[in-house]
């Protein structure tokens, strides 16, 4: 089951404003959920949420989680900015990163390879990715 799928089982979105949102994105490019977003039919941090209890990830509020120097030193701003994460913690060799899909193996796999620790994903709105990360 997808997100979308989620909000629409759920009610939270019409099957209208599901196909207003595939024209936005078509014209306007962008993901589904950002059409949703940009739309106003639901929230960046609504979306986090659902991922996060999609996907069994834990969902990482940004402007309220401090994040050091060495954590965020530890991945290269070309690969954060490539793979579209934020490392967030280091904790006895376990990276958590911040992503918008945690889904997407390709990148947790690249980000291992690159910092060679244990890593973790960690759901978070998109917004704060844009704003707080990556470099």
């Amino acid at each position: 089951m997808t997100i979308l799928d989620l909000l629409r089982t759920a009610g939270v979105i019409s099957s209208e404003q599901f196909q207003t949102a595939q024209e936005y994105q078509k014209t306007s490019g962008g993901s589904l959920a950002h059409a949703l977003v940009a739309l106003g039919y639901v929230t960046g941090n609504g979306i986090a949420r659902l991922v996060s209890r999609l996907y069994e990830v834990p969902l990482i509020d940004l402007d309220h989680h401090e994040i050091t120097p060495a954590v965020i030193a530890m991945v290269p701003a070309e690969t954060a900015r490539k793979f579209r994460v934020l490392p967030t913690a280091l904790n006895e060799g376990f990276l958590t990163i911040a992503m918008n899909d945690p889904r997407n193996v390709l990148a947790m796999d690249g980000i291992a390879f690159v910092t060679g620790q244990k890593r973790g994903a960690s759901s978070r709105p998109a917004a704060q990715l844009r704003t707080r990360g990556p470099r």
